[in-house]
């Protein structure tokens, strides 16, 4: 499991999610912050616009851990705490959906 925490002022918000997940698998995420209202967890795609329309799945942070849908394609995922109210991404980490049958080793979760 990875974890990231936001260096500076934005120092509140912790994301745990695997490195790595297999195709049709759940995103298991943990998280700690705000739990806002109009905060989420989303899985994006790299460079998807900061709207709620553009995420891949997103539930909202108010439960703990939070599972999102797995994607439908593999690739390359963000997971994201998003502030939906002011439209930022207070923390985020990669995540990796490998084609079937890749057999690169999982650097872990």
């Amino acid at each position: 499991m990875q974890q990231a925490t936001p260096s500076g002022g934005a120092g509140r918000v912790t994301l745990g999610a695997p490195k790595r997940v297999p195709l049709g698998e759940w995103i298991t995420v943990d998280w700690a912050g705000p739990g806002g209202n109009q905060d989420y967890i989303v899985l994006a795609r790299p460079g998807a616009r900061l709207d709620l329309r553009d995420a891949v799945g997103y539930r909202n942070a108010r439960n703990q851990p939070v599972y999102l849908a797995p994607p439908k394609a593999p690739g390359t995922y963000e997971v994201w705490y998003f502030d939906d109210q002011n439209k930022r991404v207070l923390q985020k980490v990669t995540v990796e959906v490998p084609a079937p049958g890749d057999k690169t080793p999982s650097p872990g979760r």
